[in-house]
């Protein structure tokens, strides 16, 4: 059992990572090399290493990384909403919306 203090930090360090994974993912679609797709796919690793957390539960973008990848060309529904959910804010920070994103795709 481990307190909530750690468990927090968990759910903060996996979000930073999440959308580390999820700039490089746009990067990579928006240019695709090998090596773009090899550094997305090292973010989707250190994402997927975060155990535990409050509110936060265990990811598992590795084994998911190529279908997320095929569903964000094809314009999937389900994952372009599940984009959405998690690029709100740091890519409005950038100054465009996750729709433009979704666009750039």
């Amino acid at each position: 059992m481990s307190d909530a203090l750690s468990d927090i930090a968990r759910d903060e360090r996996r979000e930073r990572r999440r959308e580390e994974y999820i700039n490089l993912l746009f990067d990579y679609l928006s240019n695709p090399t090998k090596e773009k797709n090899k550094i997305a796919l090292k973010a989707a690793v250190a994402t997927d290493a975060v155990h535990g957390g409050y509110w936060g539960h265990q990811t598992n973008y590795v084994t998911n990384h190529e279908k997320i990848i095929k569903g964000l060309k094809t314009k999937d529904p389900e994952l372009i909403s599940w984009m959405k959910q998690f690029t709100h804010i740091h890519i409005k920070s950038k100054g465009i919306t996750a729709d433009k994103a979704i666009d750039l795709v």
